[in-house]
């Protein structure tokens, strides 16, 4: 009975910390919830955060994300909304997924999307040209974390 009290302070001394990080990004994905069309930025921010390749407070770092990973500027504006084998290339990019032979010899969106397709994470009958929600990619990016050896990279 003495240990019940000393468990819940631990567990509060740590659970603290991460109900008070995830208070920053609440209104942000609020944000992205209720946005029609997913965009590049927001696409870079919820995969970069999730990979552990961005941390919640850089907006400059997203831009920088995008260009270490091939993404140049001038091609894709952070306002244009993305598609769903760009989101599938970001993911592909961003975690240690498994990659068919045609998405190994070519890399690209088209072989990433057509990979986590037959992996599940993106409807069958679903379109790489569509534009996605954000409720859409975050439920894609749940699924790929699930995927995941621990849940996480």
């Amino acid at each position: 009975m003495r240990r019940l009290p000393t468990v819940l302070i631990v567990l509060i001394v740590l659970l603290l910390p991460l109900s008070l990080a995830g208070a920053q990004s609440g209104a942000l994905m609020d944000h992205i919830l209720q946005e029609p069309h997913l965009s590049v930025a927001e696409a870079a921010y919820l995969v970069g955060l999730a990979s552990g390749k961005l941390s919640e407070t850089g907006d400059t770092q997203g831009t920088i994300l995008l260009q270490t990973l091939g993404w140049s500027e001038s091609s894709n504006d952070p306002t244009r909304a993305v598609t769903a084998a760009q989101y599938a290339w970001l993911l592909a990019q961003s975690f240690p997924l498994p990659r068919g032979l045609w998405a190994w010899m070519f890399p690209g969106p088209r072989y990433s999307y057509r990979d986590l397709v037959f992996r599940g994470f993106f409807p069958r009958q679903g379109d790489p040209d569509a534009l996605l929600t954000g409720g859409e990619a975050i439920q894609i990016l749940t699924k790929v974390l699930e995927s995941l050896p621990g849940g996480r990279t």
